[in-house]
């Protein structure tokens, strides 16, 4: 599925689906001026620094080139490379923020070598779906 189908999805209303006793919350972020639309889900995910460590984080949103990571420990350095694993799926790229978010936490920009492939999307977006 293409971030066009997600957002037209997102268009008819939040996508609310239980999961290990929680709710997820799917919703297409109409009024950022981004050159890429973003599209927010919460879903955890590894981070892995290349030569460093392993951190768990969460998706905070999602766009064809890119995503917003959010993780509890060091902060990471503008420019260092990472890869982010979800279910059997990764993605690779560069950090281009890290911003504090609260006493232990950093909020990550990451831009992707690749866009997301229609497999890597499926995969994001099956949870919330139920499929």
């Amino acid at each position: 599925m293409t971030l066009e189908g997600v957002q037209a999805a997102a268009n008819v209303g939040p996508i609310i689906a239980p999961s290990a006793g929680q709710e997820h919350y799917m919703r297409w972020n109409l009024s950022d001026r981004r050159s890429e639309p973003r599209f927010g889900m919460e879903r955890p995910v590894w981070v892995e620094v290349i030569d460093g460590p392993t951190l768990v984080g969460k998706i905070r949103d999602i766009s064809d080139h890119g995503m917003g990571v959010s993780i509890e420990g060091p902060p990471l350095r503008k420019s260092d490379r990472v890869r982010i694993r979800f279910f059997d799926q990764q993605v690779a790229g560069d950090i281009r923020h890290s911003r504090r978010n609260g006493d232990l936490g950093f909020d990550l920009g990451v831009q992707l070598d690749r866009p997301f492939t229609d497999a890597q999307m499926d995969a994001l977006i099956a949870e919330y779906a139920g499929v």
